[in-house]
């Protein structure tokens, strides 16, 4: 079957340009039906309570007895102040979150016993939705898509997809959403912002019920910030269309956790030891006993060997290319005859002339090495009898054909792939697809191709939510995100069914800022569990390639060297073309300054700080890491930054924390319902938060309470997005004149620490 060249398709008439979507509003919510219609299993909801462990029986009936309060609501037999649920339920893999779902969902069909939809349920991939009777994030919600190359902004429905949407989901009472972690903060404020132009009211979640699940310490988001760090202002600014920072996760939601492990009971020692290694911090028997389980044979031959004797092994690898190559060799090694199957391209002129014919078959070509980014069809699919494949569609949710089902090859015909899938008990024809995606500005592409690629290997993000009796997983350096061994490993019942490719230690790793989150929910919400310890954190410096972002945007090749790197950096930058200019300027804080802050918020004037002063004329470029002074990180480091610069010592950051906080309460009606939402007073937020006490991170807030205390513009740069963050007087009290040329104060983020920026790169 040969490569067919692109053809042109006529223009079609179209309700609005509205942007790339996963799906059309009515087949989502097609798809959402047939997820309640298939709802596994037939046990009454008796018969499920009944099988709930202590841990799970008690949020449970906590969740119950709000459902009963509401009901009294809605008879109008209570009066009271009640607030929509919105909670989040964590616990280690295996702790039966998902059964616990189910459970749930039986309550609320009991208790409103409808026949409309109670229950809109979704998760970020669509393995992970299945496997809770829900469709993907993006689907339920019909969210923007997010690439690595740019940032995605939120628009609202047409007319037509919102009448739609709000005929299917208008009697729901619970929104779930499931491997929440993997869920960045921007797509939770989307999905805020959809069910509040979905259902007219301006309180979270457009007043509806929220169950968040999932573990903080498993995968981050694919793209953006993990969902408790607040949404920057230049965020909010560029993709939301508000005015001010946002933190939803810590404004509303509420916690409780399951300790119970109900997946690797039977294995007390493989359960130790993937509880190590969530928290970072392996033994030294959990790294001996994870040597010992490294292969000594190919991973082909080892796969082979598995299979032969009844096993359905699956490789678990960090990164798309190790499963790309691997899944080559298994289809060369075990198939008699390969099948090359090449897709059917079309252009559909949006707009533009055929004269970019050649362009867009350019960039066409580029798209083409990764099938994420041609709506999961691949170019060219090579199929063998016997082969192992996923599929990359919802073809019949109620039967099981979800996107992310694994199953095997049983014949090939031009029309269509029959595959046996692991999980359905019969096989199944699957026919070609016609998919739409966009190709550049203003041009797309029909594709047609049968909607299944190579499946004896899959990344780790993809294994998210599924439980495994056998898994040949890769842990050497390729693994490049926290928390993800931890969901490689923890996916596999027993130790038995574990084999490595490779084992590297370091390849352990936990996010501290993650941690650190879990602490502050134990710590608010059950105070009867400890708080974990923040393990010492020291990174493998990688080899990286990327783009590398200043104030103004400008895109440049960045060679990293990291045998130059120091001990506590990642990687260290070793050479870049010259960034365009900024706006802004690095003009920063001198003796005078330093000498009348401290004067007026009460403190010791110690020493100059060791900050080269640049000026109005010095254009704002990234920071010199050498010249950064760093604070210790104890949980203090924002207002011990802060203390260093005013007076020349990072000591007296407990009288900068109070200092800022007394500014913020008598100064309520510049944050109020603006900078903080959800909160009535000043102290409602301090109390919440425990921002008062010695060790709660400080955040965006604080840091504009200084910026507007002392009339003087922080700034912030992001080591993880490569840009600075500016948090001016300005954006408190829009009464104020916005002088960008003022002296500022300047800090380096490094995603869960604070330090202080001594002076600039040269330009």
């Amino acid at each position: 079957m040969k490569r067919v060249r692109p053809t042109w398709k006529k223009k079609e008439a179209k309700e609005d340009n509205e942007p790339q979507l996963l799906g059309e509003a009515r087949t989502a919510m097609t798809e959402v039906l047939d997820m309640k219609a298939s709802t596994p299993g037939q046990l009454t909801l008796n018969e499920r309570v009944s099988m709930l462990n202590q841990d799970q029986k008690r949020v449970f009936e906590n969740v119950k007895a709000h459902f009963l309060h509401q009901k009294c609501h809605e008879a109008k037999q209570c009066s009271c102040d009640f607030a929509p649920l919105r909670l989040f339920v964590s616990g280690v893999g295996g702790t039966g979150k998902s059964f616990l779902i189910e459970a749930i969902k039986a309550l609320v069909n009991s208790l409103w016993n409808s026949e409309g939809l109670l229950c809109g349920i979704a998760a970020p991939t669509g393995l992970a939705a299945f496997n809770v009777g829900g469709i993907t994030i993006h689907r339920l919600f019909q969210l923007p898509v997010e690439h690595a190359t740019k940032a995605t902004s939120y628009w609202p429905l047409p007319k037509t997809s919102q009448k739609i949407m709000r005929a299917t989901l208008s009697e729901v009472k619970l929104f779930i959403v499931d491997e929440i972690s993997m869920v960045s903060s921007i797509n939770l404020a989307f999905v805020h912002m959809r069910l509040e132009e979905l259902f007219g009211s301006s309180e979270w979640f457009g007043s509806r019920n929220m169950l968040f699940v999932g573990d903080l310490l498993q995968l981050p988001p694919v793209h953006g910030n993990p969902v408790f760090e607040k949404v920057a202002t230049k965020s909010i600014l560029s993709q939301l269309g508000c005015a001010a920072a946002i933190n939803i996760w810590r404004d509303c939601v509420t916690y409780d956790e399951l300790t119970i492990n109900e997946r690797q009971k039977n294995d007390p020692q493989f359960s130790s030891m993937l509880d190590c290694v969530r928290r970072g911090c392996p033994t030294k028997e959990t790294v001996s006993v994870l040597k010992q389980r490294v292969i000594q044979v190919s991973v082909s031959d080892k796969f082979s060997e598995l299979q032969q004797s009844g096993k359905a092994p699956v490789c678990l690898f960090p990164k798309r290319k190790a499963c790309d190559d691997l899944n080559a060799q298994m289809l060369r090694k075990n198939a008699s005859e390969v099948h090359d199957i090449y897709c059917t391209d079309e252009i559909d002129e949006t707009a533009g002339n055929r004269k970019m014919t050649k362009k867009i078959i350019e960039h066409l070509d580029k798209l083409n090495a990764d099938c994420n980014m041609t709506a999961g069809l691949e170019a060219k699919l090579s199929l063998a009898v016997g082969a192992r494949v996923m599929l990359r569609r919802n073809i019949d949710t109620k039967a099981g054909l979800v996107n992310g089902a694994i199953g095997t090859v049983l014949s090939i015909a031009a029309q269509h792939v029959t595959v046996q899938f692991d999980n359905v008990p019969a096989p199944c024809k699957i026919d070609k697809v016609r998919s739409r995606f966009m190709v550049m500005k203003n041009f797309y592409v029909y594709r047609r191709q049968f909607p299944l690629i190579l499946a004896y290997a899959i990344t780790i993000h993809k294994c998210q939510g599924l439980s495994l009796d056998c898994a040949i997983v890769d842990l050497s350096e390729e693994v490049f995100s926290d928390g993800m061994a931890y969901v490689a490993l923890s996916r596999v019942r027993s130790l038995d069914g574990l084999f490595l490719t490779a084992f590297d230690p370091q390849s352990i790793s936990v996010s501290v800022s993650s941690l650190g989150e879990v602490n502050r929910l134990r710590k608010t919400h059950r105070p009867d569990l400890p708080l974990y310890d923040i393990p010492h954190i020291s990174k493998r410096k990688r080899k990286l390639t990327g783009v590398d972002k200043t104030v103004s945007p400008s895109v440049k090749k960045v060679k990293v060297n990291p045998s130059s790197a120091r001990d506590n950096e990642d990687c260290v930058i070793t050479g870049t073309e010259t960034p365009a200019a900024s706006p802004f300027n690095f003009h920063s804080v001198d003796v005078q300054w330093q000498q009348s802050a401290c004067q007026e918020l009460g403190l010791q004037y110690c020493t100059q700080t060791p900050v080269r002063p640049g000026g109005p004329a010095v254009p704002l470029t990234r920071p010199d890491m050498r010249s950064v002074r760093r604070v210790q990180g104890d949980g203090n480091c924002l207002f011990r930054a802060f203390s260093y610069i005013l007076t020349g010592s990072a000591d007296q950051h407990i009288g900068v924390r109070h200092a800022i906080l007394d500014h913020m309460t008598n100064n309520a009606q510049y944050f109020l319902g603006h900078h903080l939402v959800g909160y009535d007073s000043i102290q409602s937020y301090i109390a919440s938060t425990g921002m008062d006490q010695d060790g709660t991170w400080g955040t965006d807030i604080e840091m504009l309470s200084l910026a507007h205390l002392l009339q003087t513009p922080v700034f912030s740069y992001s080591q993880q997005h490569g840009q600075w963050q500016r948090y001016s007087p300005h954006d408190v009290d829009r009464q104020l004149m916005d002088d960008i040329h003022q002296r500022s104060m300047y800090l380096l983020h490094t995603g869960n620490h604070f330090n202080v920026v001594g002076s600039i790169r040269k330009s």
